[in-house]
């Protein structure tokens, strides 16, 4: 990333209105930034201190997205939270979490029980933000919760957006994933991330 990193990172995590776990993501980012757990990599990064986390809450989400209209709930829900100080400012990543039952479109179809990805990043605009995008997997079986699963492939994409936040190429994981326009797309297998649901403690 020629050491284009996000320092002092302001974080924004966005929630739909309709998210019954919406508290709880804003109360895990809001420990994430604080977290040993950052701070046991932000040092090496140059990362800094987190200036915060913002919260904004955006319109209910009902149909499946496609990256294009994510990036335009974001806009749309940072414009209308201007008392929340969400707006970009080269240094800012915004964490959307979808609601349970919403899965990403993309070209290859529906991303149905995140059978190509549970989360990616990409860049945000051309000052240097970023954005990312957590949609809700299947954890039968998985010896975690569904809110776990959220926070643990969040906090994965939080901290790739922070060190990598305009990625040129794609990083694959357990599945290839197609790479353009400066996107990350991550299967993010939960052994991978996993001590990442104790980091706001």
């Amino acid at each position: 990333n020629a050491g284009v990193v996000l320092k002092n990172m302001k974080l924004v995590t966005i929630v739909a209105s309709n998210d019954p776990n919406a508290n709880d993501l804003f109360a895990f980012d809001d420990g994430l930034i604080q977290s040993q757990w950052w701070s046991s990599f932000s040092t090496e990064y140059g990362l800094g201190t987190p200036s915060a986390n913002v919260h904004v809450t955006g319109a209910a989400i009902t149909g499946n997205p496609t990256e294009g209209t994510m990036e335009a709930y974001i806009a749309a829900s940072i414009a209308a939270d201007t008392d929340a100080g969400a707006g970009p400012d080269g240094n800012t990543m915004y964490m959307l979490y979808l609601p349970p039952g919403i899965d990403i479109i993309d070209t290859r179809g529906e991303n149905t029980n995140c059978q190509y990805y549970g989360g990616y990043h990409a860049a945000y605009d051309k000052t240097g933000d970023a954005w990312g995008v957590v949609q809700h997997c299947p954890v039968a079986n998985a010896g975690i919760t569904d809110l776990q699963s959220m926070t643990i492939i969040g906090s994965h994409e939080i901290a790739e957006g922070a060190t990598d936040p305009a990625p040129a190429t794609a990083t694959r994981r357990a599945r290839p994933s197609r790479s353009s326009r400066g996107r990350s797309r991550r299967s993010c297998r939960r052994s991978s991330a996993r001590s990442a649901t104790s980091a706001p403690t």
